[in-house]
């Protein structure tokens, strides 16, 4: 997908959002230079499609334009989360396996996509999760 740019205004701060990738209900957007992972739900059917509403958190929550790091670690297939190896406030460093999701008798470990500190661990082992699940969230 190409990326889609748009300039927003929210509470009377100007943001540029582009938004990288789009899928059933989550987006990979970039908000002022970081990158994070977003849900979503398309507008009514009365809605334009270019009607763009305001979101349910604080203008204060939308991150400055000082990084360029995804917030959210989500599941790249359904299955079970069989091992989790980070637990909230953990340092880890990009590439660390942070837990492991097995699908179709197969066990996928899956990484830290920064380095950085863990927020909260959203998911328990012998858990079953959907494709996008968010799983681990970091530090802005």
């Amino acid at each position: 997908m190409k990326p889609t740019l748009y300039q927003v205004e929210l509470d009377g701060k100007n943001y540029s959002v582009e938004i990288l990738d789009i899928d059933s209900g989550l987006a990979k957007v970039r908000v002022n230079g970081k990158e994070m992972s977003v849900h979503y739900s398309s507008p009514a059917a009365s809605e334009p499609a270019s009607t763009i509403t305001k979101p349910q958190t604080a203008a204060s929550e939308i991150p400055p334009a000082t990084s360029n790091l995804i917030t959210d670690l989500v599941a790249p297939l359904p299955g079970k989360v069989v091992d989790i190896f980070v637990k909230d406030g953990d340092s880890v460093e990009k590439g660390q396996v942070i837990l492991v999701i097995e699908a179709m008798k197969m066990k996928n470990s899956i990484r830290s996509t920064r380095s950085g500190k863990v927020k909260k661990v959203h998911v328990s082992q012998g858990q079953t999760i959907a494709q996008k699940t968010v799983m681990v969230e970091f530090d802005a």
